[in-house]
């Protein structure tokens, strides 16, 4: 995990046509929720959160200090001005340090193979992001493959990625994860130019995660329930932005 990052934020009690005044004054209205807590409406600065925000990155615990009250929060939905890209809502989902969450992270390709610098082989990844469990305070924010390790004709599958102690990735192990193919078995609308590194990604729209970022925390098997998460458990839906 990346350093603690803490954010200070106040109550909040304007609503409606009031959180447009809100804004002018440099403020973001922001909902708090979590399982078995009932959603509290906050404000933050625009300057500080979106500093915060882009140290934290999407699957790092924040230190949300609310008027004095100390919450271990998770950055959900961002609702950002289309225009601007300035942030005009924001939802933070608390957790418990001692219940186990579930998450999806992004898979990362890095390193260089020899044998895709030659020409003769490409690159074929069919997963783009894994689910993981964890405590909170293990989360990570990718998962990273060395293609440079991969032999020509050879894949990584689930089973085989390293990952930090204490995180479970629940995905299939024998799924592939990424392959070297020989370039004449690539598909006939890509491959990797010599001296190149060419990326085919054949994993479904589902499975990539846009920007590097992870999606939104589920709840874990006997865990605390999470946002947007599925069936049982379900953690209560984040209240109406206002």
């Amino acid at each position: 995990m990346s350093e603690q990052v803490t954010l200070e934020a106040a109550a909040r009690t304007a609503v409606r046509h009031g959180v447009k005044a809100l804004r002018r004054t440099g403020q973001v209205p922001g909902v708090v929720y979590g399982h078995n807590i009932a959603p509290s409406a906050i404000q933050l600065n625009s300057r500080d959160l979106d500093t915060g925000l882009r140290k934290a990155g999407r699957n790092n615990i924040i230190k949300l200090v609310v008027d004095g009250t100390t919450k271990m929060v998770l950055p959900r939905e961002v609702q950002r001005d289309a225009i601007k890209h300035n942030i005009k809502h924001i939802d933070f989902y608390e957790v418990s340090m001692t219940e186990k969450l579930s998450v999806t992270v992004p898979v990362t390709l890095h390193g260089e193979n020899a044998d895709v610098k030659s020409g003769a082989g490409v690159v074929l990844q069919e997963i783009h992001a894994l689910r993981i469990r964890c405590l909170p305070q293990n989360l990570i924010a990718k998962i990273e493959v060395n293609i440079g390790k991969i032999k020509l004709g050879a894949a990584v599958h689930v089973r085989e990625l390293n990952v930090a102690s204490g995180v479970e990735i629940m995905n299939d192990g024998d799924d592939e994860v990424v392959r070297i193919a020989r370039y004449s078995d690539a598909p006939a609308d890509g491959g990797a130019a010599t001296g190149e590194v060419a990326v085919i990604e054949k994993g479904k729209k589902e499975d990539k995660a846009a920007g590097g970022a992870a999606k939104g925390a589920a709840p874990a098997k006997g865990g605390a329930a999470a946002p947007k998460a599925a069936p049982a458990k379900a953690a209560p839906a984040a209240p109406k932005k206002k």
